[in-house]
């Protein structure tokens, strides 16, 4: 019976905000929990390779594709409760110059608010080379994104304008 359902595992992509499929990478809690809840396979493109969600940040691709493999009933719920992540993420505008506030000494802030509230916090690269990079000022905001349930996303984002407040300069 299992090799009869293995043998009926469809692949289906969607199409979701690039800045989405980036937090669904391939050691992402949000993944694994996917993963685990529908039984099926999920692959979001890599941050770091051409044609990844990162790469679209640069070119202006504004999607990207996401597979699910699995038994079609299960894909479709986790197709399902993919979109609705994406529909409900909140976003934050962080000045430039605070982005590294917010982030924190190697991730560790980031690290402590996504455990603490139960979210997954998506932060733009920043850098030199970053789109957010090109005769950009340190004032200008750049858009994180909060994924997670509503209590969750509504405590992380009071606790990042909480670090934006305090370091302000």
């Amino acid at each position: 019976a299992a090799i009869e359902e293995i043998n009926s595992y469809e692949t289906v992509d969607i199409e979701i905000d690039q800045s989405a499929a980036s937090v669904i990478h391939s050691r992402s809690t949000l993944k694994e929990s996917l993963e685990t809840k529908h039984n099926v396979r999920v692959d979001a493109p890599s941050f770091r390779r051409p044609g990844s969600a990162a790469a679209a940040a640069v070119t202006g691709e504004k999607t990207a594709r996401v597979s699910i493999r699995g038994p079609p009933a299960r894909i479709q719920a986790a197709a399902d409760e993919i979109r609705s992540i994406v529909a409900q993420a909140t976003a934050v505008k962080v000045p430039r110059k605070l982005v590294t506030f917010v982030v924190g000494q190697q991730g560790a802030t980031i690290q402590q608010l996504q455990r603490t509230h139960g979210v997954t916090i998506m932060v733009p690269e920043t850098g030199p080379r970053s789109a957010y990079a090109a005769g950009s000022s340190p004032n200008e905001n750049v858009v994180c994104k909060v994924f997670g349930d509503a209590q969750g996303r509504d405590a992380a984002v009071a606790a990042i304008h909480t670090i934006i407040d305090e370091n302000k300069f």
